[in-house]
């Protein structure tokens, strides 16, 4: 059993473009505001929410690939600057892209793609002990036998064995956080639960910290110790993850769960959940300027001091919305 040291802290960071509006001018829109949350070892934490949300925004923040506006990140306890950080930081952070074959190079062999990073960060040199490594990755993450795999294209493969080997190449890095981005939306439903339970018995025998984006709240539930709901930019309900799915504090988190039945808690029947989806309205996510609750057009338990105030952060157990109505 891993220790569940928290190792890359996301603190109150915030990213905003300046985008031409043709009334406005060139105008700032934030994407993600004011966003916390931190990633352990040995666990699964789940950033669940729809489309536009932000999730990869902040994903790609904590992987270093884009800068936050304001706030900071914290890896081990030290402040990453705005500078590029050195190799050895994005070596332990590492990133799952959505799209398995956009990511590989369909003109290599397997034993380059994963051969190289175990070269560039000086795990090995000799090409006998580049192959060992290679060969040892690919059995890690089920491609078997793995002699039948080092000189196979990633054109060759299928979109599960394709996601695998992204999987392995990350892992030749020796990361302390993987940034799981919607790793399974591409592929097959026979094939997804082969790459969540990989990523689960990754996390537990290796002590890796996963971020899991998704926007299926069933999966996050089946994979992650830890949630964190995202809307319009805004983490609105964090806590563990059985905490935040069975008893949801967040009416949008609430939404999320009952429109899932394979997430919704037992209890909760057909007949709730209609009545409950029947009385949102409005659109999905909005940045609009009000200072309060951007979920307040659409939700049900909304009153005027939802759109003139942001919310305050309510607490229960270990789990924390900000809402002005929480759910009972």
């Amino acid at each position: 059993m891993h220790e569940y040291e928290r190792i890359l802290i996301a603190d109150d960071i915030s990213r905003e473009y300046v985008v031409d509006d043709p009334i406005m001018g060139r105008v700032a829109a934030t994407v993600v505001e004011n966003a916390s949350l931190a990633l352990s070892r040995g666990q699964i934490h789940a950033l669940v929410g729809e489309s536009g949300s932000g999730k990869s925004t902040l994903a790609r923040m904590l992987g270093f690939v884009i800068h936050p506006t304001s706030g900071s990140i914290l890896l081990d306890g030290a402040r990453q600057r705005r500078a590029r950080p050195r190799r050895d930081v994005l070596r332990r952070v590492q990133i799952l892209f959505q799209d398995p074959y956009g990511s590989l190079n369909p003109l290599q062999r397997l034993r380059y793609l994963i051969g190289r990073p175990l070269r560039l960060h000086g795990f090995a040199s000799r090409r006998r002990d580049v192959e060992a490594g290679v060969s040892r990755l690919l059995e890690s993450v089920g491609l078997l036998p793995s002699a039948s795999f080092l000189d196979r294209r990633p054109g060759d493969l299928s979109g599960g064995q394709r996601q695998r080997v992204v999987i392995a190449r990350a892992l030749a890095s020796r990361p302390d956080v993987l940034l799981a981005d919607e790793p399974v939306s591409m592929l097959d439903v026979s094939i997804r639960l082969e790459i969540l339970d990989l990523l689960r018995r990754l996390s537990d025998e290796q002590g890796v910290a996963v971020l899991y984006v998704t926007h299926d709240i069933a999966s996050a539930r089946y994979i992650s110790d830890f949630v964190s709901v995202m809307y319009a930019g805004r983490i609105v309900e964090a806590g563990p993850v059985d905490a935040v799915i069975d008893r949801p504090l967040h009416p949008y988190t609430r939404l999320l769960v009952d429109s899932t039945p394979a997430a919704a808690p037992p209890d909760i029947g057909v007949h709730r959940v209609s009545r409950w989806a029947k009385r949102m309205s409005g659109s999905p996510p909005s940045r609009d300027s009000s200072p309060g609750c951007p979920f307040q057009p659409r939700c049900p338990a909304a009153t005027a001091i939802c759109a003139e105030q942001r919310p305050p952060k309510v607490a229960r157990g270990e789990s924390w919305a900000e809402c002005w109505n929480p759910v009972e």
